[in-house]
């Protein structure tokens, strides 16, 4: 997870990593860096589910172009010609 954290929120995305919790859960969180993440995921201020469920709203925002351009008419037309050609 953390190598995750690293690699696609702050050296792909440039960061930051936010986490939304509830208020009973500590409230929203957000690191600047990736040591920040690790030491409170070390320390267990920072729970593996609620790093999981940051990490997994990060990747949603960041795949939302692609999602987009491949829901465009002509792009689905094509694949689909692909996948017919290829079946």
């Amino acid at each position: 997870m953390l190598d995750w954290i690293e690699k696609l929120v702050f050296e792909i995305a440039g960061g930051p990593f936010v986490v939304d919790r509830s208020e009973a859960n500590g409230g929203r969180i957000v690191f600047d860096t990736n040591e920040e993440v690790t030491a409170a995921y070390l320390d267990g201020s920072l729970h593996p589910m609620d790093a999981k469920a940051g990490l997994a709203a990060r990747l949603i925002d960041l795949l939302e172009p692609a999602r987009i351009h491949f829901a465009k008419r002509e792009v689905h037309a094509m694949l689909e010609e692909i996948d017919a050609a290829t079946a």
